[in-house]
């Protein structure tokens, strides 16, 4: 087993904070959910107030400050400083809520102007591409002008790496 000994912590802007106080020190964390699809959830340990060096130890055996590339669900650590003041804290990484797509077609005639609407979860900002039924890569906005009729895929990928792919008709 691998212990190893921090006198520093990281700490983000992103998430969601917790904190969980002890008598002697503190243990504050910073979470980003995960996506449905992808392991990507991130939680960071921010710890106060404590005798440095500090020892961190995860469930798993993990004795990082920050866990990477986590799926949803529980996660508990014990944190001990110099003095042997141990506190434990349990978090949660929660799936980002998905987001939909739909789209608006306004016709002119030969072509369509199509503009995608993203509404529901995800995270800004969003990145988008149209491709065609031939498989090449028409737009990467959410507004596609002059599109002739025929199928489309999308695929949006929010600001955490969470995708949706969907398939559309243009009349």
């Amino acid at each position: 087993m691998n212990i190893f000994l921090f006198s520093f912590c990281f700490i983000s802007s992103v998430g969601i904070s917790i904190s969980q106080n002890w008598e002697n020190f503190s243990i504050s964390a910073e979470i980003t959910p995960s996506c449905k699809v992808k392991n990507n959830g991130l939680i960071k340990l921010l710890i106060k107030n404590g005798v440095p060096p500090c020892v961190i130890y995860w469930n798993e055996g993990v004795p990082y400050i920050q866990r990477i590339a986590l799926s949803a669900g529980k996660y508990n650590a014990n944190v001990t400083d110099k003095l042997g003041w141990i506190s434990k804290v349990s978090l949660i990484v929660d799936n980002y809520s998905s987001f939909s797509l739909e789209i608006d077609q306004t016709y002119h005639g030969v072509y369509t102007d199509v503009e995608l609407r993203i509404s529901g979860g995800g995270q800004q900002p969003f990145s988008v591409m149209w491709i065609n039924a031939g498989g090449r890569l028409k737009t990467i906005s959410r507004s596609m002008i002059n599109a002739m009729s025929g199928n489309y895929i999308t695929i949006v990928t929010d600001g955490n790496v969470c995708s949706e792919i969907n398939k559309f008709s243009v009349e």
